[in-house]
This record gives structure tokens, sequence and C-alpha cells, in this order.
């Protein structure tokens, strides 16, 4: 999936329904704070004007201490910052009631709307730190339930199967942004000769969302460990990908982070071999346009909506920060906090119901008889998923960390320079990539696609011939609803 599509149904559905964010400077009684802390009175707008470099309290009288830790003489303002905050003292207030029940059902359970179904954009398919998450998540015949733990501690789950004669290199499958489970049915149609792993991503169940600012990058580093692994249980170390959708710029992410030990062990296992990418996409530059200007547009809406919610955040670890200074603060900060949790929830809930929406109704249409009841198991495990908090934020920071990609012809460079076979299989039915997004890719490879599909089966390539175009008869969800066509593909 390409996050530039995803920005355009998150917020076309749901920015245009959140109520306006007022800001005011604060006046504070000594030194200012040494960087810009927004804290919203209301659930967020993003209007072009908005202004998150000033918090606003409901009495604009109350002065606000340093949040930050003091020493000297700090400790003592620190001490008497006590009498500032007004008992009722809450910096939202009665807008989290009135953001509360203009969200009505909405926040409650995902369901077709037509603000969601009119705006055809792109859609594929927090737990403690180390937990896993209580959804079962779908694990395929054959295989077993593995964990593994990322760097920062997050401990996420794996499916592995082991044929009885393993040959040829492991094989790592990625899924999509929120439907993680790309290639269900060809693990349940096709046997193998090769190690499978498929990695769940943090927040996707059943691996759970550990709070983490920059998940595209740990998503990068989750597979450099994945391949990894599955490297060192290779008999010949060597690992090939099957990716799909937002799995597709995992790689590429993963690709650009080469310097660092752990990624560069990845590369090394993947060197000479096969790396498959189903609805691949790209971003460089400005290329969010190609498919109109108002991409932009939107790429800086989410980006102020995940501003806010850094913000707020942010101001309340400060005043936690004041608390561990002077503990008699500590039940007003925890009344802070929860109601901070609360109103970040509804507006994490508001803003990815769209695109849980629109999956919803994309599993709703009916496929092949024999294929049915994976299609409504998958229903009901994204509808689960979508009631998560995590799955919603990893959704959002998702869609605002791969916005920002800017894969460069150094990257191309060091792929070919790593020997890697690239198939990039396109479908001509794609509904959520726009045909202008898929041909980004292969540009960056020399390959120039014309301004239309040409017809399924045709195939083009590089110079080299380890870089291939594959043009499928599909959709986005061809890897679900044609398992025989990925087996063709993968051997």
């Amino acid at each position: 999936m390409t996050s530039m599509r995803l920005l355009a149904l998150l917020l076309s559905a749901a920015v245009p329904s959140y109520a306006q964010l007022r800001t005011a400077p604060v006046r504070m009684p000594s030194a200012p704070l040494s960087f810009p802390v927004g804290m919203p009175v209301a659930a967020p707008s993003f209007s072009p004007t908005l202004n998150l470099a000033a918090p606003v309290l409901p009495k604009a009288s109350v002065p606000l201490p340093n949040p930050l830790p003091l020493a000297g003489e700090g400790r003592v303002r620190a001490a008497q910052v006590v009498a500032a905050i007004p008992a009722d003292f809450s910096p939202f207030g009665a807008a989290l009631s009135d953001f509360a029940a203009s969200l009505g059902d909405a926040a409650k359970a995902p369901s077709a709307v037509p603000a969601a179904t009119q705006s055809r954009a792109l859609f594929d398919g927090g737990a403690a730190k180390g937990s896993v998450a209580q959804a079962a998540g779908v694990l395929p015949r054959g295989f077993s339930r593995r964990e593994l733990t990322a760097r920062d501690g997050q401990r996420l789950s794996y499916g592995l199967r082991r044929p009885a004669e393993e040959q040829g290199p492991a094989r790592v499958f990625i899924g999509g942004m929120s439907l993680p489970d790309s290639f269900l049915t060809y693990f349940q149609s096709a046997p193998s000769s090769q190690a499978d792993y498929v990695l769940s991503l943090r927040g996707l169940p059943p691996s759970g969302f550990a709070p983490t600012k920059e998940v595209y990058d740990a998503d990068a580093l989750d597979l450099a460990r994945m391949v990894v692994t599955a490297a060192e249980r290779s008999p010949g170390g060597r690992v090939e990908l099957a990716l799909h959708s937002y799995g597709t710029l995992v790689f590429q992410r993963m690709l650009q982070m080469r310097g660092d030990a752990e990624v560069d062990r990845a590369l090394a296992a993947l060197r000479g071999q096969r790396v498959v990418m189903f609805a691949p996409t790209t971003h460089y530059g400005d290329s969010e346009t190609v498919a109109g200007p108002e991409y932009a547009e939107m790429a800086k809406r989410v980006k102020m909506f995940m501003s806010w919610l850094d913000a707020g955040d942010q101001y309340v670890e400060n005043w936690r920060a004041m608390a561990r200074l002077n503990p008699l603060l500590i039940p007003q900060v925890e009344a802070l906090a929860m109601t901070w949790s609360a109103q970040r929830s509804a507006a994490l809930s508001m803003a990815a119901k769209p695109a849980a929406d629109l999956l919803q109704e994309h599993l709703a249409q009916p496929w092949a008889p024999e294929l049915e009841a994976t299609r409504r198991q998958l229903v009901e495990e994204t509808r689960r998923a979508a009631h998560d908090s995590g799955w919603q934020e990893a959704l959002m920071r998702r869609a605002n960390d791969t916005s920002k990609l800017d894969f460069t012809p150094a990257d191309v460079v060091a792929l070919r320079s790593a020997g890697i076979h690239l198939d990039l299989v396109l479908s001509r039915g794609d509904q959520l990539l726009p045909w202008t997004s898929q041909r980004l890719l292969p540009a960056l490879f020399g390959i120039e696609l014309p301004e239309s599909a040409p017809a399924a089966g045709t195939a083009l390539q590089d110079e080299t011939g380890r870089i291939r175009v594959l043009i499928a008869d599909g959709d986005h969800y061809l890897p679900l609803k044609n398992p025989a066509a990925v087996d063709r593909i993968l051997r």
C-alpha cells in the first residue's frame, strides 16, 4: 500500500469531523520552555493555519512552571507549583466530553461509511513493552507460533513452517500495513520445500504495540532481525523475501539503513537471492503529487495530527517529571494523564476508522467459493484488530512515516550491488494503487512503463535481467485471492 493514498483516506473522511483546536501563548513565571509544546483544549482540527507551538489552558491566568527537570533554586520553584494548579485543573476540560459525544458509535466498531467509500483511497491490508496482543491473529495450517525479541525489547510473533526435507533458502513473508495475512491462502494451499517465516509486525495481532514513535524504522530493524534469525537456521544461510504492499516499503527502509550491523548481516543473507514484491510502491521527492497536488496537503495534515499526538504525550511526560521532583503533584498529574489518555484514544479511533471501514468493505466482497471460509475468518480477525488502540496508532504512525521515505538512486545502486533478483508484481485492477503510482518503483530501476497498464502476462526486465516487472490480472489483494498465481511466481 502507498502511504500517499492512505493519507487521502484517513484525512478525507476523518479529519473534517474534528472540532477546532484553538491555541494561545502561556506566560511562564520564569524560564520559558526550551521546546514548543502544544496542548489541545479540544480535539484537533487540521486547519492549514494550525499552530502547535503554543498551548492553551482552561484558565488563561493560571501560570505553569517549567516542566523540565530543575536543579538548584529550580527545585524551590517546583515545590511552590502545588498552589499554581487549581483542584479542577484539566487541559482538556469539557471539550473531551463534547468530542466523545460527537463520535457517537463511530469510535466503537468499524462499519462502511459513505465518506470512506467515496474517497476510494489506498488502504491495505498500546500493549505494555514486551507483551503480545490479546487478539489471536491467524496461524496457517502447518505453522507453529514463535516469538522474536526486537532490539528495543518488543516481542513480536511469527509463524514458522519447516518442511520434512528443507531445500533451498528460507523465505520470509511480510504483509500489508493493517492486513498482515496477505499470504494466508497461499500457505493453506501450497506445500513448501523451503522454511517459511511469516512475521507479524508490531501492532498487528498477535504482535502487540509498545510506545514506538518511529514505527517505520522499527519495522525495518524487525525485518532485519527476522532475516538474520531465518538465515541462522537455514542450511545455506540464505534467505528470500516475499512482500506485499506495506511490506515492500519496509524492505526499502531496511535497505536504506545499511551500515547498521544487523541490517548488513540481513543484506548479506539476501545477497544473490530473490525478493518478490506484490503491489509494490515507493516514495521519493514529491512523488505523492503524481496522483494530484492535494496529496501533499494530505500528508501535511497527517503530520500535524501526529505532531498534536506527540505534543500531548510530551506535555504529560513533562508533568510527570515535575511530580518526581514534588510527589504532592502526583494525584493531579495522574488525573491529567488519565484525561489525556481518554482523548488520545478517542482521536486515534476516529482517525483510523475510515481505513478500517474501507478494509471491511473490500473484505465483504465475495471471493472464490474455495476461499470463502478464509475470507470470513479475515473479516472477523480484522474487526477485532480494528478495535485495538495499538493497531490504530501503528496505522497512523506508519502512514506518517512512509510519507517521508526518500528512496534514492543510491539505494537502487545498493540493491543492484547486492545482486538481488527483484520481481515487481503489479496488478492491472488494483483498486487501491493508481497505475501512476505503480509505475514509480520500476522507473527507478530504468523500466519505463506505458501510461496505461499493459495486458496481463506482460513481463519486462532491465538490462541485467535481475529486475523484472510482471503484470498480473488481479487487484490489490491478489496474493489472497489467487494463491495459485503466488505459487507460480514464487516457484
